[in-house]
């Protein structure tokens, strides 16, 4: 056995109205690759976005936290601030 064992986890692109089924890749807890489950009785080839997966997860551009806005959608700027988890429940 491996120390860098590579888990298979069975799931469903979540990126379109399609779901189609996947197979995602996670590597020493990092996500990655997502290939198309060719085991499914629905299998189907994924889209451009489904294969993007790993790299949305881990853009640089995506939020890490949960935000608010001060201003109103019109303003130039919109008054983002920083929100604590807790303020969602």
């Amino acid at each position: 056995m491996s120390i860098h064992e590579t888990k298979k986890i069975r799931g469903y692109c979540t990126l379109c109205a399609g779901l189609c089924p996947t197979v995602s890749y996670v590597r020493d807890g990092v996500f990655t690759e997502v290939r198309p489950d060719e085991e499914h009785p629905r299998t189907c080839g994924l889209c451009i976005k489904g294969f993007a997966g790993p790299e949305l997860v881990y853009n640089g551009q995506r939020l890490q936290y949960p935000m608010k806005r001060t201003k109103p959608k019109d303003e130039d700027d919109p008054g983002w601030t920083r929100i604590s988890w807790s303020r969602l429940l």
